[in-house]
């Protein structure tokens, strides 16, 4: 039996293991379309218009987009759910948990292939940050991995606009917790972007080692068998007890030479394929705007070719349409030709009728005056007969 969510028809429990009746995640899609859509589907409604309403306001290629909200029913419970971009290839933490199941000697990773993801986690960050929104809650299993590589923040059930920011309890998962909070058990009065860059440095930590940072609740780091430098730079910004001396926020990090220059890679719209990885920011400027102006040719070509093809296309269908309009004139006349001989052929046959009808009368006449000649020829043979024997 088909299940429907308000207009969405439900195909699947997409946290299956988790899922609980407050909190629930469907994949879902329109009847008429063909595109599925995540449904996070909540029985705390208050909780999950507040969500809606800052994830809606959003708009970058490293949060997840939000496209409508729905509400309805399931189970005896009612819930509000949120419509978002399905990001097919999971979240983060499943991803890092894959990884590990890989045998040490068949696992594929180096820093360039965790930078393409760490770049993203804090141009999605910068973002926030500039429109003032802080996530509270940035981990692995908030983070989600689409095709082409690409990442998304999501989950914004506990963010804030630092404006109206001002805690008196703890909120977030104990693993990415800020020393301050942890130590103290209450928030700080207002709420700072350094609370995010904490959970960052553990995210960024995550992608590059493939687990977390610290082993026990007093912050013993762990030890790693390798070492990526650029992302332990990083790392090492945000992962700083003393809340003073953390990086503030995400927009700061941007000013690093080698991270910026992966920034406006991003931004300029360079695939992760031709990223070039170099800490000579005035390099990857001049090798950028030369990609850019090659792909700008190459997109003119395309452009030009597509427009000679749609030229050729027009010409192919106005000497189609002259052909039809030739065939349809012949048509017509040969249509017309048609008929003027069947109405020839008509009044043929009908002069034929009526000549067959002249000759059967005449014929009919000429039998009938025979008779009538014969019957006379013998009715005076007979008058002289008579006469004949009178006279005898």
């Amino acid at each position: 039996m088909e299940v429907y969510a308000g207009s969405y028809k439900r195909l699947r429990i997409v946290n299956e293991n988790e899922a609980n009746f407050e909190k629930m995640f469907w994949q879902v899609k329109k009847p008429n379309e063909r595109r599925t859509v995540m449904l996070k589907s909540l029985v705390n409604r208050k909780a999950a218009k507040e969500e809606f309403e800052i994830m809606r306001q959003l708009d970058h290629p490293n949060i997840v987009k939000v496209f409508e909200s729905v509400e309805f029913s399931f189970q005896q419970c009612s819930y509000f759910g949120i419509a978002m971009e399905f990001m097919n290839l999971g979240d983060l933490r499943s991803f890092i948990n894959m990884k590990n199941e890989q045998p040490p000697d068949e696992r594929i990773w180096n820093e360039k292939d965790a930078l393409v993801l760490v770049v993203q986690v804090l141009n999605g960050l910068r973002y926030l940050h500039q429109n003032e929104i802080i996530h509270r809650d940035l981990k692995p299993s908030n983070i989600f991995l689409g095709e082409n590589n690409r990442l998304a923040i999501g989950d914004f059930g506990i963010s804030d606009k630092l404006a109206t920011t001002r805690m008196t309890k703890i909120i977030g998962t104990d693993d990415f917790l800020p020393p301050e909070a942890i130590s103290s058990r209450e928030e700080a009065e207002n709420l700072t972007y350094a609370r995010d860059m904490w959970s960052c440095g553990i995210v960024l930590y995550m992608i590059a080692y493939l687990k977390h940072p610290f082993v026990t609740k007093k912050r013993i780091r762990t030890m790693t068998q390798y070492k990526f430098p650029k992302c332990d730079d990083l790392i090492s910004l945000c992962l700083k007890k003393n809340v003073d001396d953390r990086v503030a926020n995400a927009c700061l990090l941007a000013q690093d030479e080698y991270i910026g220059s992966l920034l406006y890679q991003l931004d300029s719209g360079i695939s992760f394929v031709d990223m070039i990885f170099s800490g000579n920011f005035v390099e990857v400027v001049r090798l950028v705007n030369i990609k850019l102006e090659k792909d700008k040719k190459t997109l003119e070509e395309k452009n030009n070719s597509l427009q000679t093809k749609v030229k050729n296309l027009a010409s192919d269908i106005r000497v189609k349409e002259f052909d039809l309009k030739n065939k349809e004139v012949s048509w017509k006349i040969q249509k017309s030709m048609y008929e003027e001989n069947l109405q020839r052929m008509n009044r043929e046959n009908e002069s034929k009728k009526l000549e067959n009808s002249i000759n059967k009368d005449d014929i009919l006449n000429d039998f009938n005056a025979k008779r009538e000649q014969q019957s006379l020829l013998k009715l005076m043979d007979k008058i002289v007969l008579v006469a004949t024997k009178e006279n005898v």
